[in-house]
């Protein structure tokens, strides 16, 4: 995940001119497909070329607070993939689980925050009955051999966290961390979402939005913290069998 501000300064890779960016502060993204309207920044604009007092349209944050999620073709590929795995479990939701009691009806089914990390679509997805952190396979990438239920384990810049393998009919094999068993504790679609935007934000040790939801960001904390210690004590129970 390369911060903007420090490609400016030259201590990272220079920026690809389709590169979509989105502030770290308030999550609105950058794509210079569409430009800025607001700032009367016209289409086809590259990030580099934003003029130096340039802002976030939504919270005024700097260039420096953009954090770079890729080419347009490598979120337009991992956002099919999110799409697939959305149909899935809307299907998964339609078929088996709408009558089950541990649905929260106030919650629908999204795909959070879809990147590409090492290579492949990596973000959570939000359902009325678990919050997971969802892995999918890069394009030509084949995943059709997982084995559901085998546990991996996958690194990430705040440490290494346990997935297991799945598969659906459409996303065919996917990995899945799960975070949220049960989404009975939230209250809507809108508090769920920032969570999951939490989550990616701590996964890739990125800053936290300013005025948060501060029982959001412990619980993500815990949940995260809880996740590398069984991950820890799985490797030392494996390593001494």
């Amino acid at each position: 995940m390369t911060r903007l501000g420090d490609a400016y300064l030259g201590a990272g890779p220079a920026i690809d001119p389709h590169a979509i960016a989105e502030c770290q502060i308030c999550w609105t993204p950058y794509d210079p497909e569409h430009g800025d309207r607001f700032r009367q920044i016209d289409p086809g604009t590259p990030f580099a070329a934003l003029p130096d007092e340039w802002c976030c349209p939504k919270c005024d944050a700097p260039k420096s607070e953009f954090l770079l999620r890729g080419s347009r073709a490598s979120q337009d590929a991992a956002a099919a993939q999110a799409a697939r795995l959305v149909a899935d479990f809307q299907d998964l939701y339609t078929r088996k689980m709408r009558e089950v009691p541990l649905i929260n009806s106030a919650l629908e089914i999204e795909a959070v925050g879809f990147r590409i990390h090492a290579g492949r679509p990596v973000g959570v997805l939000v359902t009325p009955w678990l919050m997971s952190i969802v892995a999918l396979p890069a394009e030509g990438e084949d995943w059709s051999a997982l084995v559901t239920g085998t546990a991996e384990y996958l690194p990430f810049p705040s440490g290494e966290y346990e997935f297991t393998h799945n598969r659906r009919e459409r996303t065919g094999g996917y990995k899945a961390c799960t975070l949220f068993a049960s989404m009975r504790d939230f209250t809507s679609q809108e508090q769920a979402v920032a969570v999951a935007h939490r989550v990616l934000a701590v996964l890739f040790n990125e800053a936290q939005p300013a005025g948060e939801d501060r029982q959001a960001a412990e619980a993500t904390e815990h949940v995260l913290t809880v996740g590398q210690a069984r991950t820890a004590e799985a490797r030392v129970h494996s390593t001494g069998d």
